[in-house]
């Protein structure tokens, strides 16, 4: 069995149970012999969470719950808010900066 083979077999498994690719525990070697197949699945995930304007800083009961599922899986949370974007379009930089403050958001 080549190490390719090999990969493809590990990813099919994890496939065939409803799993994702990245699911599947593969060495150095048959990480490259894949690589060029471009697995989307193989890809690490980021959630996004569309937070109140009042979350925004801090996140909420829902945004924690993703977190939690996210740091199991190894993701990364980002918290967003629509409305605050919605809001930052119209303000100059300075502007834009101050509203961010009052939200207790650093950039």
């Amino acid at each position: 069995d080549s190490k390719e083979g090999q990969a493809l077999e590990k990813l099919a498994a994890v496939l065939n149970n409803n799993e994702p690719a990245r699911n599947a525990e593969l060495d150095e070697e048959e990480e490259l012999e894949i690589k060029s197949l471009g697995v989307l699945t193989r890809k690490k995930m980021i959630y996004a969470a569309n937070v109140a304007d009042s979350d925004l800083a801090t996140g909420n009961a829902m945004s924690t719950l993703l977190e939690e599922q996210a740091k199991k899986e190894g993701a990364t949370v980002v918290l967003v808010s629509a409305q605050v974007e919605a809001e930052l379009v119209d303000l100059d930089p300075e502007d834009r900066a101050d509203f961010l403050e009052s939200l207790d958001v650093n950039l």
